[in-house]
């Protein structure tokens, strides 16, 4: 029997198991995720380190949010706690560097 599945790319697969588990990744196999989309994984996938920094970021506007609502054309514009599970790894990265200085103060430092 065909699923729906069998007719997605990788990409959709990767953004698709994104959606029901954050740690899944383009490097797991067609298999692994359609096995995660269909509730079938027995593995355990690490925690994706970039997913620290997705949280600081919404973490970040949700504390300054009058102030950077109007600058935001991201999905951070929506408030969600989450929006950045939205973006891709190089988005993120992208975001963090240029806004260094704001997520990670001297005087606090940036967790490892």
């Amino acid at each position: 029997m065909m699923s729906i599945l069998d007719n997605m790319n990788m990409t959709e697969l990767v953004a698709l198991a994104q959606e029901t588990n954050v740690e899944a990744h383009r490097g797991l196999s067609r298999e692994a995720l359609v096995e995660l989309l269909t509730d079938r994984y027995t593995g355990t996938l690490p925690e994706r380190p970039v997913n620290k920094y997705r949280l600081r970021i919404m973490e970040f506007v949700l504390d300054h949010w009058e102030q950077v609502k109007p600058m935001l054309t991201c999905p951070a514009r929506s408030g969600d706690s989450r929006a950045c599970f939205n973006c891709t790894d190089v988005q993120v990265v992208e975001c963090v560097s240029t806004n260094r200085d704001n997520l990670f103060p001297k005087s606090h430092g940036e967790s490892k």
